[in-house]
């Protein structure tokens, strides 16, 4: 049975009313029935279904992020300091070496 509705009374009725003989139309419509059934169509259940499975994934994505950012900013807080006492360092050099000129 197709994922869309595929009314195939109506079908064959208007296949006739446009000249087709019944047989025809029927086996035409029977194609069609065929054709559509054997398509993947999504169904709102399924979209609604995905889109809660993206929420979920996104939400977790987020909370794992907070989570990373909290941790690097605890690993760069040291690096500043080292670098500021690097930088101090070379800054009292370069005062040392141009007072000694």
């Amino acid at each position: 049975m197709p994922a869309v509705p595929f009314d195939t009374h109506a079908v064959v009725q208007e296949l006739v009313h446009l000249g087709f003989p019944i047989q025809q139309a029927e086996g035409l419509s029977a194609v069609l029935l065929r054709a559509m059934a054997n398509q993947d169509y999504a169904t709102k259940a399924d979209i609604a279904a995905v889109r809660a499975d993206l929420t979920e994934a996104r939400l977790g994505l987020e909370l794992k992020i907070e989570s990373l950012r909290g941790e690097l900013h605890s690993e760069i807080k040291p690096l500043k300091w080292g670098m500021a006492v690097v930088v101090g360092g070379v800054i009292s050099l370069v005062i040392k070496t141009f007072l000694h000129l």
